[in-house]
């Protein structure tokens, strides 16, 4: 196979309704009685209402919505190999901790993973294989998506006081767990930033490909280091094990007024620097409050409850604060750039293109102040110490 036609080869299933309400029948005796396919990048989530048949090996009772479910159907790269598997025991291991995360139910034979064989595209000539694709049954948190509502400063401390939690409690128990899962490989770690030159020929215009290569070329000198043996930079940083994910989609708020309440999503879960956690955090944030008024800076709402509130709970030395522009545009040029790449490979997927309006934002982060990116850094910190 070319290099051309593995970029396009299709993992995400080809799920139906019907076959989802069918696969909660067959592995969970769950008789979905409505069944609503979720947003997603590359794999298949469906949000099934109904009643059980007969007993399962798990209690309903321990199920914050009894009656409710999400059903997730991984892609095939995902459903290789036992990473799921790990997934989960980080998930169950939160929940113990009493940090606000889906639990896992369990299927009829007391799986908490089972693998189907799916008839789904191989590629993008339309030509169909059987591949097994990873499937699991979490509970139903209820709350909205943090990119649904207005931002307010008390809001964004909460959730990032929360996130700040997670990641204490997964560099605490997995930080040096050989059995815990390696995501770092994921093109989506910031640690494979430097791979995003093989797909900047997918973004559209010269001026944009040149930005992020500049920004990659920065991340490889501050963050990556010589021949990749790390530097002086990423020596202060703090090693943790990370959600890896934090984005608009992935943070549920609620209540009056809203505040955190669940986090989802554990597929980029890996070992890298909390710093990293942080700074996704302020990328997804701004892309947020840059579509709500496009005119301000969306940098100076966001950033100072977002260090107040994550660093309450992990707590980070200024030496690591002042490269979070530098961070926060790698993941802009990141997710924009993989976007684009995801597009291409998918064209049905519009949810692939979310973060496409924020080309502007990284524009005035980056060719703003590419120059003074440390700078700015100790601008933010200065802003998340003054007096609200």
């Amino acid at each position: 196979m070319t290099g051309e036609q593995q970029h396009f080869e299709i993992i995400r299933p080809l799920v139906t309704r019907e076959q989802a309400v069918k696969l909660c029948q067959e592995l969970y005796n769950f008789n979905a009685v409505t069944c609503k396919e979720l947003v997603s990048y590359d794999d298949r989530n469906f949000l099934v209402t109904g009643n059980f048949i007969g007993d399962t090996s798990d209690s309903v009772e321990t199920a914050q919505e009894p009656h409710s479910f999400v059903l997730k159907i991984a892609n095939s790269l995902e459903s290789q190999g036992d990473i799921l598997e790990q997934q989960c025991r980080l998930m169950q291991s939160l929940s113990e901790a009493g940090l606000k995360v889906q639990s896992v139910m369990k299927t009829v034979s007391g799986a908490i993973v089972d693998k189907k064989l799916l008839t789904t595209p191989a590629d993008s000539s339309g030509r169909m294989v059987d591949r097994r694709h990873a499937v699991r049954m979490l509970t139903y948190l209820p709350g909205v998506p943090l990119g649904e509502l207005p931002l307010t400063a008390d809001m964004l401390e909460s959730v990032a006081k929360e996130i700040g939690r997670v990641d204490w409690h997964l560099t605490r128990h997995f930080l040096t767990d050989p059995g815990a899962n390696a995501a770092e490989l994921n093109l989506w770690s910031l640690l494979s930033a430097p791979k995003l030159v093989d797909f900047v020929q997918y973004v559209h215009g010269e001026a944009r490909q040149r930005m992020v290569r500049e920004i990659v070329a920065q991340f490889n000198s501050v963050v990556v280091g010589a021949a990749g043996g790390g530097s002086e930079a990423t020596a202060q940083f703090t090693k943790a094990f990370i959600h890896g994910d934090p984005n608009e989609s992935n943070i549920l708020v609620d209540g009056n007024p809203p505040v955190f309440s669940g986090l989802l999503d554990w597929q980029d879960s890996h070992r890298a620097y909390a710093v990293f956690d942080l700074a996704l955090l302020i990328m997804y944030t701004s892309f947020v409050q840059a579509k709500t008024d496009p005119t301000l800076d969306p940098f100076r709402l966001v950033v100072p409850p977002l260090i107040r509130g994550y660093t309450s709970e992990f707590k980070l030395a200024e030496c690591e604060l002042r490269h979070l522009p530098l961070l926060v545009a790698t993941r802009f040029a990141q997710s924009l750039t993989l976007g684009a790449y995801s597009y291409a490979r998918d064209p049905g997927n519009d949810y692939l293109l979310t973060t496409a309006c924020s080309w502007s934002t990284l524009d005035r982060l980056w060719n703003g102040h590419k120059n003074r990116l440390e700078q700015l850094g100790c601008e933010w910190l200065e802003m998340s110490r003054a007096p609200e």
